[in-house]
């Protein structure tokens, strides 16, 4: 090849290489919110049903409460009032799931699908298909059955589920003060409290640990697996953790310090109000909701307490709390809450709020360790560079700049930027990226 047919060659490339830096120089620098915003990603705040096929952030909400993050990386909603499931990717479309036999009152996910508590006393699954399979409940309520099948146990209203890391599922029944356990094999068996409420409930334990199946609990408004094994519930006013062997003993107190000043106290010496939504990322951190006082806080792995969001009532009226909604795009421990339920952690550790009375789902940025699917971290979204969880075009640029360093690589979080698995970040990798965007 001749020199000057070489240059013929050469110059195109350069000059395109040249306006694509320029491109990428004109580009603003990735800007991912610092750990800690608070954000809202779905509901526009007002009561009503509408929205679905349009923006999340557009549609009205009727009191959402329980989340999840299926195995897509959606957002899954139980929209209470208006008695339906919700999805949407973050900053995507929101639609309403197919109708269920029943009322959902719970959530929860797995690899396989969907685990919804119905009104109507039974657990089902739904596939990706939506194919309904019950998994627990003979339609009855009631408490016998344990030991048996768990499609043949009585059930009361399942108001919590949670997957374990073993494939057993976890749900409360709030009438009859128990947490029950479906095993790998379908089959129940009460694993918290002995169904009665006597004298003596709600009294912390901390002198090692007793048989969960044989202390009173009251009602339980949060429940928890935990990625090491065992569980965490709410118990009254107590957060309670249930070892795998079975034994109880209280992560919180009832008589010691309010929850405001409590950063890094061990939570045994911290009094929480009305502990409610609880959530473990897949570091063995436990979040919890406090729906009275519209707060949000962390029991570390470690036992350590630490206020997550919420800056606490508006007011205090005739004994009563009241919650607010501020401050989006801001530190979420100035923002107020009002009355959130539903918690739940996504692939890059962001915190999703459930925030009910304010008809919105907030998130919180990079407050935890990764989320959990069925007691596993949930798969990373390679490839979401802007981690807005979603793949766009809005990811080339960001990866482009990194790759021709313009940015930091450190910016990206490595399962994000790291697209083909290879354990690098290389042009490879935006070669990936722009093939799945091209569905190749």
């Amino acid at each position: 090849m001749s020199y000057d047919r070489h240059l013929c060659l050469t110059r195109p490339i350069v000059r395109a290489a040249a306006v694509l830096l320029l491109l990428l120089r004109m580009q603003p620098a990735l800007a991912i919110p610092a750990p800690g915003t608070i954000v809202s990603v779905a509901g526009r705040g007002t009561i009503g049903h509408s929205g679905d096929g349009g923006p999340a952030l557009s549609a009205e909400l009727n009191r959402p409460a329980g989340l999840a993050i299926d195995a897509r990386g959606r957002v899954v909603l139980v929209d209470s009032y208006n008695q339906c499931l919700r999805a949407f990717p973050p900053r995507g479309i929101i639609s309403a799931l197919p109708a269920l036999p029943g009322v959902p009152l719970s959530l929860s996910a797995r690899a396989d699908g969907l685990v919804v508590g119905l009104e109507s006393f039974q657990v089902v699954r739904v596939d990706p298909q939506g194919a309904i399979s019950v998994l627990a409940g003979s339609g009855q309520w009631g408490t016998a059955g344990n030991g048996g099948l768990a499609t043949e146990a009585e059930l009361s209203r399942v108001t919590h589920l949670s997957q374990g890391p073993g494939g057993e599922l976890l749900l409360s029944n709030l009438e009859s003060r128990s947490v029950r356990r479906v095993d790998a094999q379908g089959r129940i068996q009460r694993v918290a409290g002995t169904g009665q409420l006597r004298m003596g409930s709600w009294i912390p334990n901390d002198s090692g640990g007793v048989p969960a199946v044989d202390q009173d609990i009251g009602g339980v408004h949060g429940l928890a697996a935990s990625p090491a094994g065992g569980f965490a519930f709410t118990d009254g006013r107590l957060v309670q953790h249930v070892s795998p062997d079975g034994l109880l003993v209280s992560m919180t107190s009832l008589l010691g310090t309010p929850e405001a000043d409590t950063e890094g106290l061990p939570a045994t010496q911290v009094a929480v109000l009305s502990p409610g939504g609880l959530v473990y990322d897949s570091a063995g951190n436990l979040f919890m909701s406090d729906e009275m006082m519209h707060n949000v806080y962390e029991i570390d792995a470690q036992g350590l307490f630490h206020p997550i969001a919420g800056a606490g009532p508006v007011s205090i009226f005739d004994m009563s709390y009241i919650g607010g909604y501020s401050g989006d795009g801001g530190p979420a421990l100035t923002a107020h809450l009002n009355l959130h339920r539903g918690l739940a952690i996504d692939w890059c550790g962001n915190l999703l709020i459930a925030d009910s009375e304010n008809q919105r789902i907030r998130k919180v940025h990079g407050v935890a360790a990764p989320g959990l699917l069925a007691g596993q971290p949930l798969p990373a979204l390679r490839g979401d560079v802007d981690l807005d969880g979603a793949l766009s075009i809005g990811d080339v640029g960001p990866a482009l700049r990194v790759l021709v360093g313009l940015d930091q690589p450190n910016e990206l979080p490595r399962r994000a930027r790291d697209v083909n698995a290879d354990g690098r970040f290389t042009v490879m990798d935006v070669v990936a990226l722009l093939r799945t965007l091209a569905g190749i």
